[in-house]
C-alpha cells in the first residue's frame, strides 16, 4: 500500500526553497484545491482512506506554497488540511496519526484553535486527561467563548 503520511518541517538552511513562476504558483494552487475538494468530499461520504489520500496531496501542494510565500492564510490553510487530516485518521482509529497532525497543524498555525481542539478530543479519548486539559485550555486562551472547549472541561 502507498503510505504518504507527511509532517510540516521548515526548510533546512542549506535547503533554498525555489521561486515559482506565476503559472507554476496558479497550477500547485488549483492541484491543492482539487485535493482538498477531494478530501472534503469523501471524508462527508466516510470514505476516510480516500480523504486521508487527498488530504496528504493536498499538504504537500501547500506546503510548497507556504514556502514560497509566506503568507498567513497559506499557514492557516495548511494547518486546516493537516487538521482535517487528522478527523479522517481519528475516523479511523489512527490516534497517533491523528495525534502527529494536530500537533503539525499547531506548529504551522499555534493560533488554529480547531487543531487544538481536536488535540484535547483526541487526548481525551485516550485517557490522557492531563493534556487534554491542558489543549482545551489553551483553545480557551485563544477563543475564550468556545462552548466545546468549555464543555470538554465540565466532563
Amino acid at each position: 500500500t502507498l503510505h504518504l503520511r507527511t509532517g510540516w518541517f521548515p526548510p533546512r538552511s542549506h535547503e533554498r526553497t525555489k521561486s515559482f513562476s506565476y503559472s507554476t504558483r496558479t497550477t500547485m494552487t488549483m492541484m491543492h484545491q482539487f485535493h482538498k475538494k477531494n478530501g472534503d468530499d469523501a471524508y462527508r461520504k466516510e470514505d476516510y482512506q480516500n480523504a486521508i489520500f487527498h488530504y496528504t496531496l493536498a499538504i504537500e501542494t501547500a506546503r510548497s506554497e507556504l514556502h514560497d510565500e509566506h503568507l498567513p492564510e497559506k499557514k492557516h490553510e495548511l494547518a486546516s488540511l493537516f487538521s482535517n487530516r487528522a478527523a479522517a485518521s481519528t475516523k479511523m482509529s489512527h490516534f497517533h496519526e491523528a495525534l502527529h497532525d494536530c500537533d503539525c497543524a499547531i506548529a504551522v498555525d499555534s493560533l488554529y484553535d480547531k487543531a487544538h481542539f481536536r488535540k484535547a478530543q483526541l487526548l481525551t479519548m485516550h485517557g490522557m486527561l492531563d493534556e487534554a486539559i491542558e489543549a482545551c485550555q489553551e483553545v480557551l486562551s485563544l477563543d475564550s467563548n468556545n462552548k466545546q472547549a468549555q464543555k470538554e472541561l465540565q466532563v
